[in-house]
């Protein structure tokens, strides 16, 4: 359960007392990393703190956003009314707009938890230039999150490959079960001070051994469970996904021949959605190479109608040689 910043999703030990007690993720503490290998409960964590937060807060009130690098054990999560996006790994560019999906929104700003299960793999996927620059972009916002409602839970696997940019500030590390039992120490653990291996057994650096609680039920049936209760359609997704065919009067976007660059639009960008445009000067060419049935032919066709439609409008002669 919830209640204000606290999102109590665990059970802790409290030996002193001979005690179990609530425990779990303060929002207010910052962002909330969870290292350990893969089966083991870091998933399930990520599940049940999604299940805590839409059982609290109404859709209006919260907007998740999930991007599942792993076997895509949190799709279910994409049913959820409060999902504003979910990307499942393999998304290629849909991956690439997760950072700019806060952007399509202005201030003030709802609360807002992004959840990324398996960030090494993230970083294994985004070595190009273009993903590098995403990253560093994903870091900035994972350190002044918090101060704009905007809060992180996020899994990896391999505890020495956490960037410094996001470590340095991570003051809410949960350590479940590693390979490296000299791991713990990135989360401030002796080895002997390691959890069990038990799924869901876990050591966060502050506090005492906690077990994370899974949903009773498979994770599609809580979810239907919470839709249900809200009785809201799910949110418009924030990351939306190329569609099979666009036609050019779809693009609704014109070719401009009048100063150079000539822009002629061509298709859609994965990364944003927005029209690409292929810009010519006067005395260039462009070839359109690839393998038999690839869509060379095609778009031609589609430059062809593209630039028909524009050179009416200006008065400019066209010739299609085919």
């Amino acid at each position: 359960w919830s209640f204000g910043d606290q999102v109590n999703f665990a059970v802790s030990d409290d030996p002193d007392r001979q005690r179990q007690i609530p425990g779990g993720w303060d929002m207010a503490g910052g962002n909330l990393m969870l290292v350990g290998i893969p089966g083991f409960g870091t998933t399930t964590a990520c599940a049940t703190v999604a299940l805590t937060l839409a059982q609290h807060y109404a859709p209006k009130d919260l907007d998740l956003i999930v991007l599942d690098m792993g076997a895509r054990d949190l799709e279910p999560l994409e049913k959820l009314p409060h999902t504003s996006a979910y990307v499942g790994s393999g998304a290629g560019g849909r991956g690439k707009q997760m950072p700019r999906a806060r952007r399509a929104t202005s201030g003030p700003y709802r609360r807002m938890v992004v959840i990324i299960d398996g960030l090494a793999a993230l970083r294994d996927e985004y070595q190009d230039f273009e993903g590098m620059a995403l990253l560093e972009g994903m870091y900035r916002a994972y350190a002044d999150g918090p101060d704009l409602n905007m809060h992180f839970v996020i899994t990896t696997s391999r505890a020495r490959a956490i960037p410094s940019a996001i470590d340095e500030v991570t003051t809410q590390k949960w350590m479940f079960r590693l390979a490296d039992p000299y791991d713990y120490s990135t989360g401030g653990l002796k080895p002997a001070e390691a959890p069990s291996p038990v799924p869901g057994r876990c050591v966060p650096s502050v506090t005492k051994l906690q077990h994370v609680a899974p949903p009773s039920v498979p994770l599609s049936d809580a979810v239907a469970v919470i839709a249900n209760r809200w009785g809201a359609p799910n949110k418009e997704q924030v990351v939306r996904e190329l569609p099979d065919h666009v036609s050019v009067t779809e693009l609704d976007a014109v070719a401009h021949l009048g100063d150079e660059p000539w822009r002629i639009p061509i298709g859609l960008r994965e990364a944003d959605m927005a029209p690409q445009y292929l810009e010519l000067y006067e005395g260039e060419h462009m070839l359109i190479a690839g393998p038999a049935r690839s869509g060379k032919s095609t778009l031609l066709m589609g430059l062809a109608e593209s630039l028909r439609t524009s050179a009416v409008a200006e008065g400019t002669d066209l010739a299609v040689w085919g």
